[in-house]
């Protein structure tokens, strides 16, 4: 087997056979890589945990073999934050134990309109509170919070 591994590019990762390059997803988990040689150049598929094995499906592919690739921490973060939900009251209780509670209606009327209306009615009525949700981001640049201080803020309001 010739040079096969994971190189990083400007657009993120690839798989590298002797200088040609295929694009790789960034995935949340850790995957074994498949290679092959395909005659329209090269191929690879990614296998999760558990998952079949990928084969390339065309006709005179040739395996190279595999490589290991670790989890995308990007792709991690996305995920992990994608999952973050609690309740209103558990994101009231953690912005009152973070004293933010009572900059929130000052943040939500600073807004421009439609986006105040939308997330006063959200404010209000809202039973769950989303990570990823566009309100929970733009309140919290109104609150002068960044991402990890977000992040911090739906861990603590998980345990309340």
């Amino acid at each position: 087997m010739s040079n096969l591994q994971i190189v990083t590019t400007s657009e993120g990762r690839a798989l590298d056979y002797d200088g040609e390059q295929f694009p790789l997803p960034a995935l949340p988990f850790d995957a074994t890589v498949h290679a092959y040689q395909a005659p329209g150049g090269l191929w690879a598929g990614a296998q999760a945990p558990g998952d079949p094995r990928p084969v390339y499906a065309g006709s005179g592919g040739v395996k190279l073999g595999t490589i290991a690739m670790d989890a995308d921490a990007g792709a991690v973060l996305n995920q992990k934050r994608a999952s973050m939900v609690v309740t209103m009251r558990q994101a009231r209780r953690a912005l009152l134990d973070q004293g933010h509670l009572a900059k929130v209606q000052s943040a939500i009327d600073a807004m421009p309109e439609p986006d105040k209306s939308k997330a006063d009615v959200d404010w209000q009525t809202a039973q769950e509170v989303e990570r990823n949700w566009p309100f929970v981001l733009t309140l919290g640049q109104g609150l002068g919070l960044s991402d990890t201080d977000l992040d911090d803020l739906f861990e603590l309001a998980a345990t309340l």
